[in-house]
């Protein structure tokens, strides 16, 4: 039933310990007031209430142009959220290799500078907005491309490189500990069940705050993880992207789509995709 539309939103935005009820609620109302719902809260400060309306307007419908974003270099999706709030950078290790966006304009800082072996970035300058990044590899030998400052644009240049996925969530994590990404960073901000009330909502904490919070509840397909291994990493950035490092094992798609319907019968079961 819709009249319930507004409430669902409030919890999701305010309450940690209900978040993941309300959301899995409104991604399951066919109505359209549900999608406007999802929508508005894009919009808020709370990072696990932000990406989890995120997956729950994919699980509504996956083809929505505010949430499809692109599959990049056959390697992993970015999507960029247009959002009125604290401009917010989220990587997962879980389900999916995607980076998503929320606020169109993040930039890395003119003065970056990022080296590892066979890579390096470089910033031009307080008085310049663009990056060159030279990458190394026995195939092609040394590349070098000149990009803009913009967060998507590197990780787009970067994986035109031939960087994968993993080396794209190490630079934006070491950039973030540096001060040369200015934008918040999110990992794997997916809501949980299990909490109390007056739990703190730790998917808001910053970037390097650490946790030992787990997630360790049975989840519904919306927030499940893709590896039992997965909904044991921890919610802190540096461990969870060790995980992702170490644990990247190939390379894949969506596959094949299923139903709204089919979905639903796979969130409240304990069988597995």
């Amino acid at each position: 039933e819709p009249d319930g539309v507004t409430i669902l939103e409030a919890v999701a935005k305010s309450e940690p310990a209900l978040r993941w009820h309300a959301l899995t609620a409104l991604s399951a109302l066919p109505d359209v007031q549900g999608g406007v719902a999802l929508a508005n809260l894009l919009h808020v400060d709370s990072a696990e209430a932000r990406y989890g309306a995120f997956r729950a307007m994919r699980a509504r419908n996956p083809d929505d142009p505010l949430v499809r974003g692109d599959w990049v270099a056959n390697d992993f999706f970015l999507h960029v959220i247009p959002s009125t709030s604290t401009p917010m950078l989220h990587l997962s290790s879980s389900k999916r290799p995607e980076v998503v966006l929320f606020g169109e304009d993040q930039r890395f800082s003119p003065d970056t500078l990022y080296i590892e072996t066979g890579l390096t970035i470089k910033g031009n300058g307080q008085n310049s907005d663009t990056l060159q990044i030279s990458h190394f590899s026995v195939d092609q030998g040394e590349r070098t491309r000149q990009c803009s400052t913009a967060v998507g644009d590197v990780i787009r240049t970067m994986a035109d490189l031939g960087l994968p996925y993993s080396v794209i969530v190490r630079v934006c994590r070491e950039c973030k500990q540096k001060g040369s990404l200015n934008s918040r960073l999110a990992i794997n901000a997916v809501p949980r069940t299990g909490l109390k009330r007056e739990s703190e909502d730790l998917a808001d904490d910053s970037a390097d705050s650490k946790s030992s919070r787990f997630v360790s509840a049975p989840l519904p397909e919306l927030f499940r993880t893709s590896k039992p291994s997965d909904e044991q990493l921890p919610r802190d950035d540096s461990t969870a992207l060790e995980a992702i490092e170490q644990s990247k094992s190939g390379k894949s798609g969506d596959g094949p789509k299923k139903s709204f319907f089919a979905k639903m019968g796979t969130w409240f079961s304990s069988k597995r995709q």
